[in-house]
């Protein structure tokens, strides 16, 4: 829904970068995990794993990692 800066890395937070940017709305991008991943804005982000949205439990425009298995 709006400019989101995103990091992800491969296995955890220590991992090999896969992925930095800046997205913008209506971007997509598609990974395969395991993998870690840092949302600048996480309340302008839509997540999706195997085809299920996945939102992260944030209210405000705070820094938020998540790690996938």
């Amino acid at each position: 829904s709006g400019p989101c800066w995103v990091e992800i890395r491969s296995r955890d937070a220590s991992g090999a970068v896969v992925y930095s940017r800046t997205m913008q709305a209506g971007q997509k991008e598609s990974v395969t995990g395991p993998l870690w991943m840092r949302l600048g804005n996480p309340t302008a982000v839509k997540i999706a794993v195997d085809g299920v949205t996945v939102s992260p439990p944030v209210t405000t425009g705070t820094p938020y990692d998540l790690e996938f298995q």
